[in-house]
């Protein structure tokens, strides 16, 4: 949610948002359409400074989209695997970074906005990631009988 419009991506691969207060859906069309084409989304997006982040379902690919200008730009995301039709387990925004959780072994990337590259933080644990939430700048990993926490800061 961002203001009081609901940004997501149809199962078609649509951008669209949700008026929250008019209850009235638009299909938003970026300028740069036929330079993009987004598949399944099925990871949350997140917002910074009025822009949409958000990765495609098999993991290749980040999209920035920007609310102002109406552009979206693609950045090729690292390949990791996929498990039960998700390869990440969360993606979550501290300060200008977007850290990236893969469900298989804990490895953690790192896409520095102001930069637009991807840095890979290695886990020292081989675990796969059932789930996770962020609470400030702790991102919580469930794995099997554990919980791990990792200090964004």
């Amino acid at each position: 949610i961002y203001g009081e419009k609901m940004w997501f991506v149809s199962t078609q691969g649509i951008l669209m948002k949700y008026d929250c207060v008019n209850c009235h859906t638009d299909i938003v069309v970026p300028e740069n359409v036929h330079e993009i084409c987004f598949g399944q989304i099925i990871d949350s997006m997140v917002i910074f400074e009025d822009k949409i982040y958000f990765i495609e379902q098999d993991g290749s690919m980040l999209y920035e989209y920007d609310i102002v200008s109406n552009m979206c730009n693609s950045y090729q995301a690292p390949q990791v695997k996929m498990i039960n039709w998700a390869c990440y387990a969360g993606l979550y925004l501290y300060g200008d970074k977007i850290y990236l959780f893969t469900k298989d072994t804990m490895d953690i990337y790192c896409f520095d906005i102001r930069n637009k590259n991807f840095e890979l933080i290695k886990s020292k644990y081989d675990k796969s990631v059932s789930c996770s939430m962020q609470k400030e700048h702790i991102a919580y990993l469930v794995c099997d009988k554990s919980i791990f926490c990792f200090n964004m800061k």
